[in-house]
C-alpha cells in the first residue's frame, strides 16, 4: 500500500506527501525489526523535509530514528536525535 501513496505522490511531484509516505514506511519496518531498512526510509525523509523547509513532521522523524538508535543499543547517536 505505501508504494502505491509513494509513487502517485512522485507522479505529483508532492515532495512532502511522499516524505511522510517514506517515515510512515520507515515507522512499519521499524516495528518489524528491519532496522536498518527503517533508517534508510526515515532518512530519506528526514532530507527531503529539510530540504523542503517542513519541520511539521519532523519531530516524528527524529523521534522514530531515535528509537531505532536505542534498539540497536548505540545510545550515543539515538541521543542526538530525541
Amino acid at each position: 500500500m505505501l508504494s502505491k501513496a509513494k509513487k502517485i505522490s512522485l507522479a505529483l511531484s508532492d515532495s512532502i506527501n511522499y516524505a511522510n509516505c517514506l517515515m510512515d514506511e520507515g515507522i512499519v519496518l521499524t516495528r518489524i525489526n528491519e532496522l536498518n531498512k527503517a533508517i534508510v526510509s526515515l532518512t530519506m525523509s528526514q532530507k527531503i523535509l529539510e530540504k523542503a523547509g517542513s519541520t511539521k513532521n519532523l519531530s516524528l522523524v527524529y523521534s522514530g530514528l531515535g528509537s531505532i538508535f536505542s534498539k540497536k543499543r548505540q545510545f550515543a547517536i539515538a541521543l542526538d536525535y530525541y
